[in-house]
């Protein structure tokens, strides 16, 4: 069995895992392969001159481990409910508010700031206001990296793997400023890159699957579970190698996927099998498409699955690339039927004999071609939207779907800046409507919710090293 990584104690100084020792409790409620070097820098803080009848002071200090995170601490006098405010003095990007519930000592994160930049702080509570100010530190080789695309982007913050470097980096950029504003090496051995993927989740935490591990973390740094020697684990037998394409995280359990080679078959008859763990690295169950699939005839890479997805019912939708195909599968391992296929939308209706497997249905209405190939980075929205990028015809596709039917309805696509994608690439709604598409290796492009291009990246800057390479997937953020 494997072990959840210990969290880090309490300590004097904070660290990313550890905030200042206090008795408040703050709720985020924000409005709008190498490792990375950090280098310079020192953060001043000072106690602002309060107004009002009540006593506050604050002092806000940058994390042990990261530039970019800070723990603000608050001492309200009497007890009090608080606000801290927090933005750019340049007047560049949002301003971010953190509500703490009354408390006489308060701790808050402050994130998603820029490098070497001077930030604003205001609390308010208990008739009182106070302000402070401090300045952050300069980031190092590795993340000096940018996203100046052209245009005007609607998007508050988009996320990817450091595209300067193949580290298990997880990166977020100001869509305001194209500045980084966030990161964290998940894992100093590992590296995230085409079949190492990084996902940003609905819950607002970051999860990568680093190529031995399984690493999820909290916005400030802290671990909620990480699965030591997944890879080795799951690929101990001779049937079974290695973790590829995509990790996703429901109610505590983690989902990944792993070739499994079958035993009397020619080497290269491979199928993907999703294997459930929970947070210690134990396999709770796998889903095996050999055992709850008819695929009369099958051999080579039949399925080609590339993407996870689970729905609040922990229902799992897969992407069968090699099949032109999405399912929908019973995923609760604790249900009875778990693993039952519900249904499956194949592209061309009819291309495979899938046994008594309801199929689903695609109604493309004047949508064309009517069909998709290849698809990658199928997911839902969080209105139950279908998304996908249609790598053989270059552009990303939304459906309005019934998902307990299977039915689905094309209402828009999203061209990329080439006929055609290879693998891996990048279809993201954010709730604004807006849409991010790019295929791997091409430009990132940015719709609104009209469908017009307003935003597009060629590559990203890395000041140190030139272009980055093309990131096998983005995300639009609503953090």
């Amino acid at each position: 069995m494997l072990l959840v990584a210990a969290l880090a104690c309490h300590s004097t100084t904070p660290t990313a895992d550890t905030p200042p020792d206090t008795d408040g409790s703050s709720t985020d409620t924000a409005e709008t392969g190498t490792t990375p070097e950090e280098t310079g820098g020192t953060t001043t803080t000072e106690t602002g001159t309060p107004t009002g009848t009540s006593t506050l002071d604050v002092s806000c200090e940058v994390t042990e481990d990261n530039l970019l995170r800070y723990w603000c601490t608050v001492h309200a006098e009497p007890a009090a409910a608080i606000d801290l405010t927090f933005r750019r003095t340049d007047g560049l990007s949002v301003e971010r508010s953190v509500h703490s519930d009354r408390a006489t000592d308060h701790t808050v994160p402050v994130y998603l700031l820029a490098s070497d930049t001077e930030y604003g702080v205001t609390v308010r509570g208990g008739g009182a206001e106070i302000t402070t100010t401090f300045t952050t530190a300069v980031v190092g080789a590795g993340l000096d990296v940018q996203v100046n695309g052209t245009g005007t982007s609607g998007l508050g913050w988009i996320g990817s793997k450091n595209p300067c470097n193949g580290s298990a980096t997880a990166v977020i950029f100001d869509m305001a400023t194209g500045q980084l504003v966030w990161y964290d090496n998940l894992e100093e051995t590992g590296n995230f890159g085409k079949l190492d993927m990084v996902r940003f989740t609905p819950d607002g935490t970051v999860l990568g699957e680093t190529g031995e591990d399984i690493v999820e973390i909290d916005m400030m740094g802290a671990e909620i579970a990480h699965l030591v020697g997944i890879r080795t684990l799951l690929g101990a037998g001779t049937t079974f190698w290695g973790l590829h394409h995509d990790v996703f995280s429901r109610n505590g359990l983690y989902y990944v996927m792993q070739r499994h080679s079958y035993e009397g078959r020619a080497g290269s008859d491979v199928l993907d099998v999703v294997t459930l763990l929970d947070a210690s690295g134990t396999v709770v169950t796998q889903w095996d498409p050999n055992e709850h699939m008819v695929m009369q005839g099958w051999w080579g890479d039949w399925l080609h699955t590339n993407s996870i997805w689970v729905d609040e019912n922990q229902d799992m939708i897969l992407s069968f690339a090699a099949r032109d195909a999405v399912a929908k599968v019973k995923g609760d391992p604790n249900a009875p039927d778990f693993g039952d296929v519900l249904w499956v939308m194949d592209s061309g209706g009819t291309r495979d004999n899938w046994g008594t497997t309801p199929a689903g249905t695609i109604d493309w209405g004047a949508v064309t071609p009517a069909a998709f190939g290849n698809e990658h980075d199928v997911g839902l929205t969080a209105t139950g939207q279908l998304t996908m990028l249609d790598n053989d015809h270059g552009r990303g596709i939304v459906f309005d779907l019934d998902s307990g039917a299977g039915a689905a309805t094309a209402i828009a696509t999203y061209a990329t800046d080439s006929a055609v994608c290879g693998e891996q690439g990048t279809m993201s709604k954010a709730p604004n409507g807006h849409v991010l598409v790019g295929c791997l290796g091409g430009a990132l492009r940015e719709y609104d919710e009209n469908g017009q291009l307003v935003w597009e990246l060629d590559r990203p800057t890395c000041a140190s090293q030139g272009n980055g390479a093309g990131n096998p997937r983005w995300y639009a953020l609503d953090l």
